[in-house]
C-alpha cells in the first residue's frame, strides 16, 4: 500500500507541475517541509477553525512545497516571471528556517504585493512583503544581513523574503505565538496592535484578508489532488 501511494503521489506531481517545477524540488532536503511543524502553525493561525480546514486535510508535505511554486508562477506579474523560481525557493527556505507554514508566507505576499517584487506602498513600503525601509534596516541588523542598501535591497525578491520572514518570526515571538495579534501587527505595527488590545479590541480586517488567501491556496491543493486522483481521498480516510 505504501508503494502504491508513493507512485500515485509522484504521478500527481508530474501531471500537476510538469510545466513549471524541476522535479528535484520533490527530493531536495533543502525544501522538505516538516508536516508536523506546518500543522502546528496552521492550527495556530486558524484556531478552532483548523480541524475542518483544507490545511488540516492536507497531509502530503511534498505537494505543499510544489504548490508554493505553483502559486508563485501563477500570480507573479509577467514582467517578473523569470524570478518565479527564486521567489518560490526563498519562501520555502525561509519558512523552514523559522518553522512557518510556507503557504502562510505566500498568503502574506499575495495580500501585500500580489507577487510584484517592485511594489511600493502608499506609506513607503517596498517589495514583495512590503517592508518599511526602517523596519527592514532593523531586521537586517538583527539577522546580520551584509550590505543592506535600503530600497535597493528590498527590491531584491530573495532578500525581501529573507527580511520579511525574519520580521514575521520576530513578531510571532513578540506576541507569544498569538496569531490574532502578530498577523495584524505585520501590517499595522506592533505598537498599534498593543494599543487596540489595551482597549479590548481585536484587529481583524488584515488578518481576514490573509487567512482568506491562506484557505483558498490550501483548497487549490486539496481540490486538485482529489480531482486528479480520488485514490488519495480514500487514503486520507484510513489515517
Amino acid at each position: 500500500m505504501r508503494t502504491i501511494l508513493t507512485l500515485t503521489t509522484l504521478t500527481l506531481i508530474v501531471v500537476s507541475f510538469q510545466n513549471f517545477v524541476s522535479f528535484d524540488i520533490a527530493f531536495d532536503p533543502k525544501y522538505k517541509i516538516d508536516d508536523s511543524v506546518r500543522r502546528t502553525h496552521a492550527e495556530e493561525l486558524l484556531g478552532k477553525h483548523f480541524r475542518n480546514s483544507p490545511a488540516a486535510e492536507q497531509t502530503n508535505e511534498t505537494l505543499v512545497s510544489m504548490e508554493v511554486f505553483n502559486i508563485v508562477q501563477k500570480f507573479t506579474p509577467k514582467k517578473h516571471k523569470s524570478k518565479s523560481e527564486k521567489i518560490a525557493k526563498a519562501i520555502l527556505e525561509e519558512s523552514i528556517k523559522y518553522n512557518i507554514d510556507p503557504i502562510f508566507v505566500a498568503s502574506i505576499i499575495k495580500t501585500e504585493s500580489r507577487f510584484n517584487p517592485h511594489a511600493r506602498g502608499s506609506s513607503g513600503e517596498v517589495g514583495l512583503m512590503q517592508l518599511m525601509p526602517d523596519t527592514a534596516k532593523y531586521i537586517a541588523k538583527m539577522i546580520k544581513m551584509k550590505r543592506f542598501k535600503g530600497e535597493k535591497t528590498l527590491k531584491d525578491p530573495v532578500k525581501n523574503i529573507q527580511l520579511g520572514c525574519a520580521y514575521l518570526n520576530y513578531l510571532r515571538q513578540k506576541f507569544a505565538n498569538r496569531a490574532f495579534e502578530y498577523v495584524p501587527a505585520y501590517n499595522m505595527g506592533p505598537g498599534n496592535v498593543k494599543k487596540l488590545i489595551s482597549r479590548n479590541e481585536k484587529p481583524k480586517i488584515y488578518s481576514g484578508k490573509v487567512i482568506k488567501f491562506y484557505n483558498s491556496f490550501y483548497r487549490r491543493i486539496y481540490v486538485s489532488q482529489m480531482l486528479k486522483n480520488p485514490y488519495l481521498a480514500d487514503q486520507k480516510s484510513t489515517h
